[in-house]
């Protein structure tokens, strides 16, 4: 399904000729009334009145029968930095860039992350729900990986989001890749029996952004009064890297706020931002990586120079934009895309407020966005989003909010401004911030 409208958009400013449409069911058994009625409602409700006519497309079958008489052999040069896949960043933060990686890149990554671990007596299965086969982490993390480990995998991109428990009880899944959106519906779910097993878990993997420590509280208890003792894992990355380049094992590393240790081909280390001037453990700047999986480059050169740089020692650095530290042991610590400079000339960090509001009561979720002072002119300020706890009182929260802040928060940390939401805005299974920006008027001409 491709609306008239998006597919508009990519002729006229792309230069492809054809968009090849596959039927969602082309490779299923049976038809689309065989379904769970969930997924079949979700897959019709896609096909309306506005669903491309254009010419220019051809179906798959029309696109397979144009080599139905081709007998020649063929041959492809070998060449590891063909450009293999192409896909847009989320644009959470900032502006959406095309990400190109070759088989080289990829290959890199799948190398570090497949560990030698004994071959089970029962073949894993993996199951792979809702996310579209469009960004980079997908596809290495939880299509690449689980195939290379010889797993089951279960794809299933037509379930909506609000129906992830309604899968995982469905398949009972050893293994699978997870976002905290995920969680948001599994901690709310009603339809998950209190005494539901959930033992059949071996590995749950999360990414997309980090949990604060009272939300991963959260997640670990569900677990646990479901008898899930999964090994959890969380990992650091970006589309620019290949996917996650750092590892967190268990759950006393992630409650620390740490993203783990560099996986084994990859460096990890901390610059002055926009310069070559390390830092030392502890101080604070831009996270880089040097090593494998680092993306051919965006779409232009000019934008890739941005982001990947040839330093002095000769090695190939990813400047990711995002804020850290890493300890002497070896463990990252990832603070954010942006610090935020507030008017006592004091660097606030958004992930680091997050946590201290989550720690109040009654606060369900915390979101902090920077934003530009309307106090201090040439500064800039945190602004909080709060979703309170179902079974709080709005109104004595309301009363209450300046003193709970206060309580927990530097004079520095403290928001500009504080609106109550009734949900997390999301848009590519991470929180909307650039949405609470253009739908609050918080402008960041100073960022």
């Amino acid at each position: 399904y491709m609306s008239g409208k998006d597919v508009d958009v990519i002729y006229n400013q792309t230069q492809l000729k054809n968009i090849i449409m596959v039927n969602p069911l082309e490779y299923a058994d049976g038809d689309i009334y065989s379904l769970e009625n969930h997924i079949k409602e979700n897959i019709l409700s896609k096909y309306d009145s506005e669903i491309s006519k254009d010419i220019r497309n051809i179906s798959w079958k029309e696109f397979m029968s144009l080599g139905k008489d081709y007998t020649d052999e063929i041959y492809v040069q070998s060449d590891e930095f063909t450009k293999l896949f192409s896909a847009y960043t989320s644009g959470s933060t900032g502006n959406r860039k095309e990400v190109i990686h070759s088989s080289k890149t990829f290959l890199e990554m799948l190398y570090q992350m497949i560990f030698p671990l004994p071959k089970p007596e029962k073949r894993d299965t993996w199951l792979l729900p809702t996310f579209p086969p469009t960004l980079v982490a997908i596809v290495v993390a939880f299509i690449c990986m689980p195939l290379a480990e010889g797993k089951r995998l279960i794809l299933d991109p037509y379930a909506k989001i609000e129906d992830i428990d309604l899968e995982i009880m469905h398949y009972e899944p050893t293994c699978i890749g997870i976002v905290p959106v995920f969680f948001d519906v599994l901690l709310d779910s009603k339809r998950i029996p209190d005494d539901y097993d959930m033992s059949y878990f071996k590995i749950i993997g999360f990414g997309a952004e980090p949990m604060t420590r009272k939300y991963t509280h959260k997640v670990l208890e569900f677990m646990k009064k479901h008898n899930c003792n999964a090994n959890f894992n969380a990992g650091y990355g970006n589309s620019e890297g290949g996917s996650e380049f750092t590892i967190a094992f268990g759950a006393d590393m992630i409650l620390s706020g740490s993203s783990g240790f560099p996986l084994i081909n990859t460096t990890v280390s901390v610059f002055k931002q926009g310069t070559e001037e390390e830092l030392s453990y502890g101080e604070i700047g831009e996270l880089c990586k040097s090593g494998s999986g680092i993306m051919l480059g965006y779409s232009t050169e000019e934008e890739t120079s941005k982001v990947i740089k040839i330093h002095s020692d000769g090695k190939k650095w990813l400047h990711t934009g995002d804020i850290g530290y890493i300890t002497k042991e070896g463990f990252v610590f990832v603070l954010g895309r942006e610090g935020i400079k507030v008017y006592s000339d004091k660097i606030v960090y958004g992930l680091t407020i997050e946590n201290k509001v989550m720690d109040l009561d009654g606060i369900k979720s915390a979101i902090v966005v920077s934003g530009d002072s309307l106090k201090h002119e040439s500064y800039q300020s945190p602004y909080l989003f709060i979703v309170k706890e179902e079974d709080a009182d709005y109104n004595e929260l309301l009363v209450k909010i300046e003193d709970m802040l206060k309580s927990v928060l530097q004079e520095e940390e403290y928001p500009e401004q504080v609106y109550f939401i009734d949900n997390k805005p999301i848009a590519h299974f991470k929180v909307d911030r650039k949405l609470l920006r253009k739908k609050y008027n918080i402008t960041t001409e100073n960022s």
